[in-house]
């Protein structure tokens, strides 16, 4: 361990390792030889965007780039309801950097991933109607991502990066937690009986794929691995289908599957692109994002699985991307969708260059003596 709450460092060959936090770059004595770290961090460039990950860059020989940006980074969020005609309400809640909110199965509660400004990724879980607070599920120095209900609504199964990776649980009233597997594998799915629950994970030969656990016995078995990117599998209600999101045709596209029996038969339900899927809860339609259009499909499945072609549902500026899951959710009675918008824009999308920059670290850092 050679520092806490930074990511992405680089080494400069002026004897320092460079790394972000907080929308700010902070550079620290490193001992190349000794992989070894010395004094105190230091800030040495404040306002670089950091939408998620800091917009920078710095070559070995010291040449900086970077993308500014506010204060805030254009980093802050806010949940807000968006109807079937893309009118918004937003939450009472404050903007925050929010990821992957998730409505618990009887509607009141909401789950979310939160970055905190030391780069700290917490799952919490606010009450819809109040707008409150009512547990901060994860409090690991690190990353919790992707929480997903347990359809009794009882626990939120997430990710984090603690020891390389590990499935785990929470309970949402505090109680018990637990591990279910050593292994980077982000939740997604239930089945409506909560026996199976699908999960996307990450392969160094077929890439990002698409997975089912059976809870009973805690065995894994793979529903998707090809060398397309698999993704955002959604179970519909009644358990017999499931989509997900492929690039198998040279783009995202959603597709329907039998479920858990995928190999039976595929159907691609959008025509020009579309990414993570999600069911009407009486699943007789699928909505997905296509860039800034929420789309929708009806779907019949009798006397055969069939569906309409989709259709505009609304468009907006709303986050339309997620790194591990969904970026929105549906409401239980299918009319409203509780999604993310930035607070501001970003103010600049200009690369700033900055030659011999390694100089300047020796002036604000020196090195060892």
């Amino acid at each position: 361990m050679l520092l806490e709450g930074g990511a992405q460092a680089r080494y400069v060959s002026s004897g320092h390792l460079v790394y972000a936090r907080a929308g700010a770059l902070l550079a620290v004595r490193f001992d190349l030889e000794r992989l070894e770290v010395s004094g105190e961090p230091t800030v040495v460039l404040d306002g670089v965007r950091h939408p998620l990950a800091a917009q920078f860059h710095v070559t070995r020989d010291g040449t900086l780039a970077y993308i500014g940006s506010s204060a805030d980074g254009g980093r802050f969020r806010r949940l807000v309801w968006v109807d079937r005609l893309g009118r918004e309400q937003p939450l009472a809640l404050e903007p925050r950097n929010y990821f992957h909110p998730r409505i618990s199965p009887d509607g009141t509660r909401v789950a979310t991933s939160v970055a905190d400004q030391d780069l700290n990724i917490d799952v919490r879980v606010y009450d819809l109607e109040r707008a409150t607070l009512v547990r901060r599920l994860t409090t690991f120095l690190g990353h919790d991502w992707s929480p997903s209900w347990t359809p009794d609504g009882a626990r939120v199964f997430y990710v984090s990066d603690v020891d390389s990776g590990v499935l785990s649980w929470h309970a949402v009233d505090g109680t018990d937690e637990g591990r279910v597997v050593e292994a980077w594998r982000a939740p997604q799915s239930w089945s409506p009986d909560g026996a199976l629950l699908t999960y996307i994970e990450t392969n160094s030969d077929t890439g990002r794929d698409i997975g089912v656990m059976s809870v009973a016995d805690k065995s894994f078995r793979e529903l998707f691995a090809t060398e397309f990117t698999e993704d955002a599998p959604a179970v519909s209600p009644n358990g017999r289908f499931i989509a997900f999101s492929s690039t198998e045709s040279d783009r995202g596209e959603v597709y329907v599957s039998p479920f858990p029996n995928v190999e039976e038969n595929r159907w691609q339900i959008s025509r020009d692109g579309g990414v993570f899927p999600a069911w009407s809860p009486d699943g007789t339609e699928l909505f997905f994002l296509n860039e800034g259009a929420m789309m929708v499909a009806s779907i019949d499945e009798k006397p055969s699985f069939a569906w309409d072609p989709p259709q505009v549902l609304f468009e907006g500026d709303h986050v339309t991307q997620g790194l591990f899951g969904r970026p929105y959710d549906v409401a239980a009675d299918g009319q409203r969708f509780l999604m993310l918008k930035r607070v501001d824009s970003f103010p600049s999308r200009d690369i700033h260059i900055v030659l011999n920059w390694h100089e300047e670290l020796k002036r604000l850092v020196p090195p060892d003596n």
